[in-house]
């Protein structure tokens, strides 16, 4: 499994396609497996949309049967403190995922302008 985070618009997504060589075309928004899923783009997106459910363990368990996934995610809480609990909530169990899967990776890249930097 490889992990990818930066910040919003930072060229994550660009920088995975030409790194693995995958079409945009290969990268899903959710977690349903079509053929072959290399990349789950917007994991943040799919972590906020499933907060009722036990969305860590729907992730991990993603992960566990996949693991030649790409997950790509924008790096959240390095900001300020979200006023409504909903959102802390949202910013803390992102938070608990992302350590999770960058401890299972064989890589962790993070991206800054369009470029790579790896940190595991």
């Amino acid at each position: 499994m490889i992990l990818v985070i930066g910040g919003s618009h930072q060229g994550k997504k660009g920088f995975v396609c030409e790194k693995y060589n995958i079409t945009s075309e290969r990268m899903y928004g959710s977690l349903v497996d079509e053929d072959g899923t290399y990349a789950v783009y917007d994991l943040q997106q799919i972590i906020r949309d499933n907060l009722d459910l036990d969305v860590k363990k729907i992730v991990m368990d993603y992960t566990e049967s996949h693991p030649d996934v790409i997950i790509i995610c924008n790096e959240i809480g390095n900001g300020l403190v979200p006023i409504d609990e909903k959102d802390r909530y949202y910013r803390d169990v992102t938070g608990e995922i992302l350590i999770e899967i960058a401890r299972k990776a064989t890589e962790v890249w993070r991206v800054i302008c369009g470029i790579g930097q790896k940190i595991k």
